[in-house]
């Protein structure tokens, strides 16, 4: 994602504002627009984590797009300590999660469908009667990596871990479900039509196949809570390898402290993916750290692998469904966010806490802050079925799942807005005259917020083929209807839906950087979504950062973010 310098970008132009004695205007850059003025001042040549920012300070901002003197208390001036680590870039080529072998690749948030449990295409759970087994010692070979994930991290393991490094063919087969039976197939394509009904995949997918192809091709490496193995994709112990098995390790540190298998045991799909998104977030984080230690060699030889795995990634799942590519990463990106503020909070302990009390659902994740406000999710009905709908599936979907569901039909930014107002769902599936259909009941956090659901919603019923799906109002929520309309429909998704997932993550970064420079809870709160509703996601997707970063951003950025400053 390009969110990784949004937080520089931001207290850059809270910090460099100053009031002009002789105009009485604050200016951001600290640029008076008459040269002649006394207080007129130089920008620093460094931004505020040490890296020159081209441009600012050399030219004055017109004086026409000077933004309204802001409040005369600054949200907080000091930089950090130390340079962050290198920015982290999204990939397709992700660690494989550590729910199962193969788990839910396919499905995270939406697992009801192949569930924690369905780790065959039949959705038997794979039986795991026989205990693990251990090693007296560590490989030596990852030695340092174990000392680093523990310093780090602040655990001791309680025992080693066998780490089996394996050929690609072995590892392909190590992750491949088994081929499933007719009957299996059967299942499967109602599963496929569910899918089409709500716009998450077009035409006839072989989820089955799908699976595979993510597990393989989307994956380096997998810890498993069941067996307490690492399995690697790969024998010589590269740079990209190290940084792998300091993810997986951090995984098999969690289970030893924390238990994972409780995703097995947890009510609803929403709890399992926020569990998930939590050791995720938390194996990135380690990981991360980790790649900043390496060397400036170290750090050349591992961006060079991790652009040829990223292409061979990328070839590897260019047939897959992107939203499943996006919901598969998704725990990776919002884990990674909800980390950062809680490690923010209180590091190592604040994270051991959340273990001990994860998140509850998805919009827990979505926005740490709901998480950290304990606001918990309504207790939903089942819908009703009628006389002739022959129901096969019901749970939960979730604030998450619903938003990368309707961003793929919609404009991101109504989508979240969507996600923010979601208090709790339900929903069923059936079949109605040999046509799959899902009926969901959509809780909304207040009436207001259930006209901004019900808005998205309809926007996103209408962008899909004619006659699949309709919204109505139920109570403060909605009620949505979808139908399979057929493999021939086209549900390619829009443009922006690929990255539409950097909207909820920059809202977060932009809310933590204001949280550290001295806003309160309410104030970074409303800067971070002022951002995330205010640029598009292409802007905040950006690897060069134009819409933040240049002089021109950081006047827009400092007028988007001014109303925030005087919420109490």
């Amino acid at each position: 994602m390009g969110t990784h310098h949004v937080d520089e970008d931001f207290h850059r132009a809270m910090n460099q504002s100053s009031l002009c004695p002789r105009c009485g205007g604050w200016y951001p850059g600290g640029l008076c627009p008459n040269p002649d003025c006394p207080s007129r001042k130089k920008s620093p040549s460094q931004g505020v984590l040490g890296r020159r920012v081209a441009g600012v300070g050399s030219t004055p901002p017109s004086q026409a797009t000077l933004p309204p003197q802001p409040p005369t208390a600054p949200w907080g001036f000091e930089p950090p300590a130390a340079p962050p680590p290198p920015a982290r870039r999204r990939t397709a080529l992700r660690t494989l999660r550590t729910a199962g072998i193969v788990a839910l690749v396919i499905a995270v948030g939406l697992g009801a469908w192949f569930g924690l449990t369905k780790l065959t295409s039949g959705g038997s759970p794979v039986a795991h009667a026989v205990a693990p087994i251990f090693p007296a010692t560590w490989d030596a070979r990852v030695v340092p990596l174990v000392d680093f994930v523990e310093k780090t991290r602040g655990l001791t393991f309680k025992h080693p871990v066998f780490v089996d490094f394996l050929t690609p063919s072995q590892y392909s087969t190590s992750v491949h479900v088994p081929a499933p039976s007719q009957a299996d197939r059967t299942d499967d394509q109602r599963h496929a039509g569910f899918y089409r009904s709500v716009g998450l995949v077009s035409g006839n997918v072989d989820l089955a196949a799908t699976s595979n192809q993510i597990a393989d091709q989307g994956t380096l490496a997998y810890y498993s809570h069941h067996t307490k193995r690492v399995d690697v994709r790969g024998t010589d112990l590269t740079v990209g390898l190290r940084v792998t098995l300091v993810h997986e390790l951090t995984h098999a540190l969690q289970d030893q402290h924390f238990d994972l298998t409780r995703i097995d045991r947890m009510a609803s799909t929403g709890a399992q993916t926020a569990f998930q998104s939590l050791f995720e977030g938390d194996a990135v984080r380690i990981e991360e750290a980790y790649a900043a230690s390496l060397t400036a060699p170290e750090r050349a030889a591992y961006a060079t692998e991790r652009n040829a795995q990223k292409g061979s990634a990328d070839t590897g799942l260019a047939s897959v469904p992107p939203a499943l590519v996006t919901l598969f990463g998704a725990p990776y990106d919002l884990g990674a966010a909800l980390l950062a503020v809680l490690e923010n909070k209180n590091g190592n302990a604040a994270i051991d806490d959340a273990f001990r009390n994860p998140p509850a659902d998805e919009a827990q994740v979505f926005d740490p802050w709901v998480y950290l406000a304990n606001q918990q999710p309504d207790k939903v009905a089942d819908p009703a079925t009628a006389k002739g709908e022959n129901r096969f599936h019901s749970g939960d979907f979730g604030a998450l799942s619903w938003f990368v569901t309707i961003s793929q039909r919609i404009d991101p930014h109504p989508a979240l807005q969507a996600a923010d107002a979601w208090a709790g769902d339900r929903y069923v599936a059936f079949e109605r005259n040999k046509q799959v259909c899902v009926r969901a009941d959509i809780d909304a956090t207040s009436a207001a917020a259930g006209d901004r659901l019900a808005a998205a919603f309809t926007q996103w019923g209408q962008a899909m083929p004619a006659s699949t799906a309709a919204v109505t109002r139920r109570g403060n929520g909605i009620e949505v209807n979808s139908c399979d309309p057929g493999t021939a429909a086209n549900l390619q998704p829009i443009p922006t839906a690929q990255e539409a997932l950097v909207v909820p993550v920059a809202r977060t970064e932009i809310a933590l950087s204001a949280l550290k420079q001295g806003a309160t809870t309410a104030q970074a709160r409303c800067a971070g979504s002022a951002v995330a509703l205010a640029y598009s996601e292409a802007e905040l997707a950006d690897p060069s950062e134009a819409a933040l970063s240049s002089p021109a951003g950081q006047i827009r950025l400092h007028q988007t973010v001014a109303p925030c400053r005087s919420v109490p």
